[in-house]
C-alpha cells in the first residue's frame, strides 16, 4: 500500500478501486454531516445530499456540453492513456463522483 501526505494523508491500496469526488470551485465547501451520522458512509451521504441540494455556487456541469467535456476526459484517461478502468461515474451539476481501477502502478509522491 502506498501512503503519503501533503495537506491530507492518502492511502492507495494496490489492486483496489479508487472512489473520487470533486466539486466545482466556489461551491459550498464546509458542509457539516448530520449529527446522527455515526459512520463515515452516512456522513458522506449527508454531505453529498447537501452539496446536491445547494442553491448557491456554480452549476456549470448542468450544461450538457460542459458535462460532456468531463465525460470525454474520463474516457480519454481510460481508453487512450490507459491509466485506469472506468468503473462508474456520475456528473452532478456542481460535483463529480468517479470509481476507477488504476492500471498503472502507483508511486509515492514527494511531500510539498
Amino acid at each position: 500500500m502506498v501512503y503519503y501526505e501533503r495537506n491530507l494523508p492518502y492511502w492507495h491500496p494496490e489492486g483496489a478501486a479508487i472512489f473520487l469526488t470533486w466539486r466545482l470551485h466556489g461551491t459550498a465547501a464546509h458542509f457539516r454531516a448530520e449529527q446522527e451520522a455515526k459512520n463515515a458512509g452516512r456522513a458522506f451521504v449527508a454531505v453529498d445530499r447537501q452539496l446536491a441540494a445547494t442553491e448557491s455556487g456554480p452549476k456549470w456541469l448542468r450544461e450538457p456540453a460542459i458535462a460532456q467535456c468531463v465525460v470525454d476526459a474520463l474516457r480519454f484517461g481510460e481508453r487512450q492513456l490507459k491509466l485506469y478502468t472506468l468503473v462508474a461515474y456520475c456528473v452532478m451539476p456542481n460535483h463529480v463522483h468517479l470509481v476507477v481501477d488504476p492500471e498503472c502502478r502507483l508511486r509515492k509522491s514527494r511531500s510539498h
